[in-house]
């Protein structure tokens, strides 16, 4: 009902997130971490449904270890949100403004914090 309408809403004021994404997420260095971390980040979103796309994440930690996972992505306006279980590490949070073909914020996981940039492909 009405929850959805105001989804949609607020996407179509929005740009179009289709597509693919590609950039770089890093982690400062803080507390006992003594050197910045940084990787690369590629990201593949499909849309399922009014403000809601499906991505695909994929990139490299420590430079040598890969990882991919699928997550929901939600769009609110220029606001792109997505949570992810991580079992029992917790959960991943990432948070990302819109604007012209990037995307830039910040992610959250296990106590550690970070940006993220991405440019449309």
């Amino acid at each position: 009902g009405s929850l959805l309408s105001a989804q949609g809403s607020a996407a179509e004021n929005g740009p179009n997130l289709t597509g693919r994404w590609v950039g770089t997420w890093d982690q400062p260095a803080a507390g006992k971490q003594r050197r910045d971390h940084r990787g690369s980040l590629r990201v593949r979103l499909r849309p399922v449904g009014p403000g809601q796309y499906r991505g695909v994440f994929a990139g490299r930690f420590a430079v040598v270890i890969p990882y991919i996972y699928r997550a929901d992505v939600y769009q609110y306006g220029h606001t792109i949100t997505s949570t992810r279980r991580l079992g029992p590490l917790g959960n991943y949070s990432m948070n990302l403004r819109a604007n012209g073909n990037s995307l830039r914020g910040g992610w959250s996981a296990m106590g550690y914090r970070g940006n993220i940039q991405l440019q449309r492909r």
